[in-house]
């Protein structure tokens, strides 16, 4: 099925009977598909999506972005090129893109059935399977291609970009709770924060030094693809126990390093010590190439 573009409307929501007429009227004038069932699904918090069953039982998803102002984000763009380049270089733990629309904000994608996997069912099979998926990006580093894909949703290629960037989300939470009464709250966040932000930047810097470990912008050739927000919460486990990856808004060019780090400290994932470990030491193995990675990592 090949991508048309049309001029198409905006999502209607959902009026609390799962009655999804805008969905199935834009469906059939955005992409001319002709949809008998319509459900909306998915936990996100910025997008909406659907699983959509045309009239000649095909199953989509189709899933429309969050735009604003406030985020210049191109997250349909993000996503729909990076499954077409992870799909053209034989992926297959993730969905196919089929068909986008920019007037519309959407696209469509092919349908998994599965379901989460709950955060007691993560094998070290699993861990193992994640670990070989962000090799497979580490080696189409190279491919043709990857020139084109963009830096990941906040990466970070020196010391210092990371600092801004924990700035940054510091600034936007102080503005955002101005005025707000909460002792606790403003306690931690104006003494103990900014304390342990000043401390544990004075030990980094004291380790750059030891090591002779260099802070500045990592070389494109020690970088790597990465899908940013990567972990078993973005993934769906079919009734054959088989895990596909799901979410690449924020794909592209990142540190490895914070790769492994996102990963492991992710707040959505409840990793056992041992699984962070695992994956961890699984990390350094196939990342072995990469110079420094272990003390950096540390840092």
């Amino acid at each position: 099925m090949h991508g048309r573009i049309f001029s198409g409307t905006f999502l209607m929501e959902d009026n609390g009977t799962n009655n999804y007429r805008g969905v199935i009227d834009d469906l059939a004038l955005t992409y001319g598909l002709r949809a008998h069932f319509v459900e909306k699904t998915g936990r996100g918090k910025n997008s909406q999506v659907y699983h959509v069953i045309t009239e000649d039982n095909h199953p989509f998803i189709i899933k429309y972005y969050f735009r604003n102002s406030s985020d210049m984000r191109d997250r349909l763009r993000v996503e729909f090129s990076s499954l077409q380049f992870l799909w053209q270089n034989g992926v297959r733990c993730i969905p196919e893109p089929v068909m986008t629309d920019d007037a519309s904000g959407s696209a469509v994608y092919s349908y998994i059935e599965g379901s989460r996997p709950f955060v007691d069912d993560i094998s070290e099979e699993d861990i193992a399977y994640a670990v070989d998926f962000l090799s497979t990006l580490k080696e189409l580093r190279n491919a043709s291609g990857s020139e084109s894909l963009a830096p990941a949703s906040e990466a970070c290629f020196s010391y210092q970009e990371l600092l801004d960037n924990i700035d940054h989300r510091h600034r936007k939470l102080l503005e955002g709770t101005n005025g707000v009464e909460h002792g606790p709250f403003h306690e931690f966040i104006d003494k103990d924060f900014v304390s342990a932000r000043a401390e544990i930047d004075e030990w980094c810097r004291e380790r750059f030094s030891e090591t002779s470990i260099s802070p500045e912008c990592l070389p494109v050739k020690e970088r790597t693809l990465s899908p940013s927000d990567f972990g078993f919460h973005n993934s769906l486990r079919t009734g054959s126990g088989e895990l596909f990856f799901l979410d690449f808004e924020y794909f592209g060019w990142d540190d490895p390093v914070k790769t492994i780090s996102d990963f492991i400290l992710h707040p959505a994932m409840l990793l056992t010590g041992v699984q962070k470990k695992s994956f961890y030491n699984k990390m350094l193995d196939r990342f072995g190439g990469y110079r420094d990675l272990k003390e950096r990592v540390e840092i």
